[in-house]
């Protein structure tokens, strides 16, 4: 995939279902790359299932967004451009199980169009109890060591300083072809004109989207200095931003403070406006009650002067 290989240019066979489904598991969660298999291998592995099966059926992918994992027998009239086999057999009993049957070898050697990678254990392939397979397995080892094409790895090679590593383990990918090149210095320049920050890499080989990381000054508008990372957008300045924030508290909190006074004001305009209303009631009260007081006064002289 760093030789720029999308996932479904690269196809995993392996001679067992149940190494389909160690591959799917690791791909998807120690690698995090989706998984394709094909409608028949589910079928297979449907069959083989008991009532508590290790792990989840497989549910088929898009075999172009995906890397494809296959049973050699599946994978009959397919092809891809990459293809890795897996031929899992490594014991001490010498016992290689279906390797020995040349139908499979012939299988696993013709589906690759670009490049083809075989793991396995050749000791045990060369040595193996059934003596057909021993001696047909030690053939194409023989002819792939001649061709300098065995190895007690992957080799591999950097297309750009054509250095060759033999990668063991998963710590020598990241040590010595963290980016599918080798260690030295990418050589290449950027548009910026400042040279590229990874070490040696075949993927973004315009560098259209390798990012600086070389740091620049500059300053902002108010004269405060600023740090940026070339490849990055300017950041704003922090000491702008900061005076911002705190102009923008004491704004939040002088409106408080006025919303708080005009609201105390309102009520108490509202508490006066109240006050003089009960006070013309009261007066209007006392009004009404002293007229009926006269007026039954006035009553009653009326009655005491026809008295007499």
């Amino acid at each position: 995939i760093q030789q720029e290989y999308t996932e479904g240019q690269i196809t995993i066979i392996t001679s067992y279902l149940g190494q389909v489904i160690e591959l799917k598991k690791a791909l998807e969660e120690v690698l995090n790359i989706p998984v394709d298999i094909s409608d028949r291998d589910i079928q297979d592995l449907s069959k083989a299932m008991t009532s508590t099966p290790v792990v989840d059926t497989p549910v088929k992918g898009k075999a172009k967004a995906t890397i494809r994992v296959s049973t050699i027998d599946n994978y009959q009239g397919e092809e891809n451009d990459i293809v890795i086999v897996s031929l899992v057999r490594s014991n001490d009993q010498r016992d290689i199980g279906f390797l020995k049957e040349p139908e499979r070898l012939t299988v696993s050697l013709t589906r690759a169009k670009h490049g083809l990678v075989i793991l396995g254990n050749s000791k045990c392939l060369r040595n193996a109890r059934n003596k057909p397979g021993a001696e047909m397995w030690t053939t194409l080892l023989d002819t792939l060591e001649r061709n300098g094409q065995l190895h007690g790895g992957l080799p591999a090679k950097c297309a750009s300083h054509e250095s060759i590593t033999l990668l063991k383990t998963e710590e020598d990918f990241r040590q010595h072809a963290p980016n599918g090149g080798c260690m030295l210095e990418c050589d290449c320049t950027l548009a910026c004109g400042h040279f590229c920050p990874l070490k040696c890499h075949r993927f973004d080989p315009a560098h259209k989207t390798t990012k600086c990381t070389v740091l620049l000054e500059s300053y902002c508008n108010s004269g405060h200095l600023i740090v940026e990372c070339c490849g990055r957008k300017r950041p704003d300045c922090e000491i702008c931003n900061k005076i911002t924030r705190i102009k923008k508290r004491r704004q939040d909190e002088l409106d408080k403070l006025l919303a708080d006074n005009a609201e105390r004001k309102g009520q108490e305009s509202l508490q006066r406006a109240a006050d003089e209303q009960k006070l013309e009631d009261l007066n209007k009260e006392v009004a009404d009650e002293r007229r009926e007081f006269e007026a039954k006064v006035a009553q009653e002289r009326r009655v005491i002067e026809k008295k007499k």
